[in-house]
């Protein structure tokens, strides 16, 4: 996928989840220290599956590690809004996902989907003590969707349509 399709899903898969959050629900985003601890209990979680190999473990870090910079730059600008930091953990799920769907290795699509969505909800529990399972079934959404469009499931060539 180029990376304006990967644009294209990631605003759409924000739009998707546009009422996923309630008011006054804890974030793992809203600081440097919980973003850090969510990402390092994700990694935890998917590693342990044993449904990914070493590039994408890799990749899922790399990731997290530039999330984790965002965070921490509008902490410390004090430019957290609520849209942003709904923006981060979509990014973060996106990726997750887009990485778990579209990279080769690892297990099946199937497994990978699972363990995503079981590493996000242990994720969330552990950080903020509550699993967002509305959140983490629209990610199992969003998986199937990159699966579709990884079998083919869109006529184009592959090298997006924009």
């Amino acid at each position: 996928m180029t990376w304006t399709n990967n644009l294209a899903l990631i605003c759409f898969a924000i739009l998707f989840t546009q009422s996923m959050y309630v008011l006054g629900q804890v974030t793992p985003w809203s600081n440097a220290e919980l973003a850090d601890e969510f990402i390092k209990n994700f990694l935890a979680s998917a590693s342990n599956s044993g449904a990914f190999n070493e590039d994408q473990l890799a990749d899922m870090s790399a990731i997290g590690d530039t999330l984790r910079d965002a965070t921490d730059k509008m902490a410390r600008s004090g430019k957290n809004s609520k849209t942003k930091l709904q923006a981060l953990n979509m990014a973060f799920a996106s990726s997750m996902a887009e990485i778990a769907v579209l990279e080769k290795g690892g297990q099946n699509v199937a497994k990978k989907t699972s363990a995503i969505k079981e590493a996000m909800n242990e994720a969330f529990l552990q950080t903020t003590g509550a699993e967002n399972k509305q959140f983490v079934e629209e990610i199992g959404g969003l998986m199937e969707t990159f699966a579709q469009v990884a079998s083919g499931g869109n006529s184009g060539n592959g090298q997006g349509g924009y």
